[in-house]
């Protein structure tokens, strides 16, 4: 989602934030989805459709994660490490 450029500089893509969020909807979002169950008597039973689940707004995630990358991202200081022997 970040790239650094050769200067130091960091940049936002919109792209692989979008995607990001997709794979966390897809992961996460149940609404709709079958279920198994066990029941009472030991069966197992799948059950699917209705108006049950989970859902996580896309739009609004994304919205939330640009803002903390954007905000949280200026106060992020990178530093190299190297021992005395330049290695």
């Amino acid at each position: 989602m970040l790239s650094i450029s050769d200067d130091g500089s960091v940049s936002i893509d919109d792209a692989k934030v979008t995607k990001y969020v997709q794979q966390l909807a897809s992961k996460y979002n149940t609404f709709g989805r079958k279920r198994s169950f066990k029941t009472s008597s030991g069966d197992t039973i799948e059950i699917g459709g209705g108006d049950y689940g989970w859902v996580v707004s896309k739009k609004n995630e994304k919205a939330k994660l640009l803002s903390d990358l954007l905000h949280k991202a200026a106060h992020v200081v990178l530093q190299g490490w190297c021992s005395p022997d330049g290695v």
